[in-house]
């Protein structure tokens, strides 16, 4: 007999709690939090735009910091400061920026031109473009340098130099666009994010460009050759 009451009893207090916890999650639905990977912040849509958030207001701490010494420095050593406080943390995982809006890649071309304008102490409202084209060589953000870092990502594949997990996404396509080199571009298997994955953006990015450049032997004929055609794309003609 009291085997059974404390059997009931304990079913009864398991039921209680069961409908208490169900209560407290309809009342309090999860919000979407971010989470920070390797000082990449994502967000529960991967919109990119908080950890954007993240670097330009970090950029921009830098800019100003620099703007007040800048008189004190050398052009040689404003330029290596600006590179290493400004270019490499936009640069930083940018590969993930690939197929986001335009106005998250808007964000981080702001920094650009702030820090340009800083290194040749020109005003805000100057025109900035052949600063960067002609002086610093850089690349815009809008899908070149995003560009740039995932054909590099799916060359040092193919030459061995990632893990096999990414090495394995690289297979060359069997139809007759295999004598030139093409990759298989799987199929996306979500439409949202699908095609931002690197399975789907490498094989499309080394499949967009052109064949002397896939033929590279080295790694920096490589880069200079595909920074030259990038450079050409952004700005009509080839680096200086």
């Amino acid at each position: 007999m009291r085997k059974r009451l404390s059997s009931s009893g304990s079913a009864h207090r398991t039921t209680m709690s069961q409908s208490v916890i169900c209560r407290c999650l309809s009342a309090a639905p999860l919000s979407p939090v971010d989470v920070l990977n390797l000082g990449v912040t994502f967000d529960a849509q991967l919109t990119m735009k908080n950890h954007v958030d993240n670097v330009v207001h970090s950029c921009f701490f830098h800019i100003r910091q620099l703007r007040s010494v800048r008189r004190s420095l050398t052009g040689d050593a404003l330029r290596t400061f600006v590179h290493a406080f400004i270019a490499c943390r936009v640069d930083y995982c940018n590969a993930l920026l690939y197929g986001v809006a335009d106005c998250v890649h808007r964000r981080l071309q702001s920094v650009l031109h702030a820090a340009a304008r800083l290194f040749i102490g020109t005003r805000q409202s100057d025109h900035i473009t052949s600063t960067l084209r002609d002086t610093l060589h850089w690349l815009p953000i809008t899908q070149r340098r995003v560009t740039f870092k995932i054909a590099l990502m799916k060359f040092d594949c193919h030459h061995g130099r990632y893990p096999k997990y990414l090495r394995d996404v690289c297979t060359r396509s069997r139809l007759w666009s295999a004598d030139h080199g093409d990759l298989v571009v799987p199929r996306a298997l979500t439409t949202r994010f699908g095609s931002r994955s690197f399975r789907i953006a490498g094989p499309s990015t080394w499949n967009g460009l052109p064949s002397n450049i896939r033929i590279a032997s080295t790694r920096e004929q490589f880069k200079r050759s595909l920074k030259s055609w990038l450079f050409e794309c952004a700005y009509g003609r080839r680096r200086v």
